[in-house]
């Protein structure tokens, strides 16, 4: 009997193939390997802008990544009558927090204030990196401050010695400091002794 082709048995030798078909082989081959280091170098491409915005929020400052603070800077006026408006909580208390006016100086780490008070200028500087601050009230009283961010409104917890009644004490005061949506500067105290600390509310407005 004749010998049978054997088509699903591949060639002994891969020489034997036809050019036309080593050539189709060798091509189909290099587009492979043309994909293969295509998507390797995307995959490479995508990490690297990975790792550089991680690296970019990691060097911000505690959520400022998600939000935007506010910039306290400028030369703010006390409204006397936008100030006895009632607050949130109903209350009126007229006080001029930070005097007549001030001017303040942000930076991404301090917040400085020259308030005017009684003729002459008061400044006051304060952290902003998480350290304690000390400044002088009129009278030589020293005060120990702490600022941190709260969102976007600037929380001062300060302590100092004081006399209430002939007793030393020590006061402590909270300040929250933002801007509103009309613009303006709002200032909200609270504090311990209720004697010695009374709940306020200042408003000023932008001069420049």
């Amino acid at each position: 009997m004749g010998s049978r082709l054997h088509y699903d048995r591949p060639p002994a030798d891969v020489g034997a193939r036809p050019a036309w078909w080593r050539s189709q082989a060798s091509a189909t081959a290099g587009t492979h390997t043309m994909i293969v280091v295509e998507s390797i170098a995307m995959l490479t491409l995508i990490i690297a802008c990975w790792a550089g915005w991680v690296c970019w929020a990691c060097s911000l400052p505690a959520g400022e990544a998600s939000q935007t603070r506010p910039d306290l800077s400028g030369t703010w006026a006390f409204d006397q009558q936008k100030t006895m408006q009632p607050g949130p909580d109903g209350r009126i208390v007229l006080a001029a927090m930070l005097g007549d006016q001030f001017v303040a100086l942000q930076t991404t780490t301090s917040l400085t204030l020259r308030i005017k008070f009684q003729g002459e200028i008061v400044v006051a500087i304060y952290d902003l990196t998480g350290a304690d601050s000390e400044n002088l009230s009129p009278g030589d009283i020293r005060v120990t401050s702490r600022a941190s961010w709260q969102g976007k409104k600037l929380v001062i917890d300060s302590t100092s010695q004081g006399m209430d009644n002939g007793q030393a004490l020590t006061i402590a005061s909270k300040r929250v400091i933002w801007i509103d949506q009309a613009g303006d500067l709002i200032i909200e105290r609270s504090g311990t002794p209720a004697s010695v600390v009374t709940p306020s509310r200042s408003v000023y407005r932008r001069v420049r």
